[in-house]
């Protein structure tokens, strides 16, 4: 929650600076973006244990490579719970409060219209969650800690959007691999899922190279 306090007001102060000297530098912008996020359902479990969904918010400086290309580094925080699972029958809610990531990203933009423009795109990075602790106890009340460590893992994006000038509507997918540890004493693993789908609204500063 520390990192989460630190790096939103420092996005915010970024994006403030910046957006005010992207018009004068053609082919660089500036996505700023914000929606809902869930983890990828659980399988095994009725819908009524799934983690529930959140916040999720983005910056996204891009350069454009070409008429149609863009490269970029997408910064974003979602403010969810990801699934971890006990041997593959008990479902907890994790202790970490969201997942952030820093991801290079290459988008196609479909066309040559500027007022509504598709685009699609992919990404690879790092993800990082913080610790969490999960305990279970057995039918003769022993318990057995289970402490997922603090992890990065890298992992990658694949996203679907649609440009409306300056306005941005975004899905993306974001596949990243699983943390996991296992208790040597009762024989169990419980790994935590860390893949989830977002969907954004955003605006765009600055102006593309075309």
């Amino acid at each position: 929650m520390k990192i989460s306090l630190l790096i939103l007001p420092m996005m915010v102060a970024g994006c403030l600076v910046t957006s005010t000297n992207l018009q004068a530098q053609s082919g660089f912008k500036l996505n700023v973006a914000a929606g809902f996020a869930k983890f990828q359902k659980a399988s095994k479990f009725s819908s009524s244990d799934q983690p529930k969904g959140g916040l999720v918010y983005s910056i996204e400086p891009q350069f454009g490579l070409g008429s149609n290309l863009d490269i970029g580094l997408r910064f974003e925080q979602a403010f969810i719970k990801r699934p971890e699972i006990l041997d593959e029958v008990l479902l907890y809610q994790s202790q970490s409060q969201s997942i952030l990531s820093g991801v290079l990203t290459l988008t196609y933009r479909i066309g040559t219209s500027s007022t509504v423009q598709p685009y699609i795109g992919v990404g690879a990075g790092a993800y990082y969650t913080a610790k969490s602790d999960q305990t279970f106890y057995d039918t003769m009340n022993s318990f057995y800690e289970y402490p997922l460590p603090a992890t990065a893992k890298i992992g990658g994006l694949g996203r679907v959007g649609l440009a409306l000038g300056p306005i941005t509507l975004e899905g993306a997918y974001n596949l990243v691999s699983n943390t996991s540890i296992t208790n040597t004493v009762a024989r169990k693993m419980l790994v935590g899922q860390n893949s989830y789908f977002s969907l954004k609204a955003g605006y765009t500063f600055g102006r593309s190279s075309r």
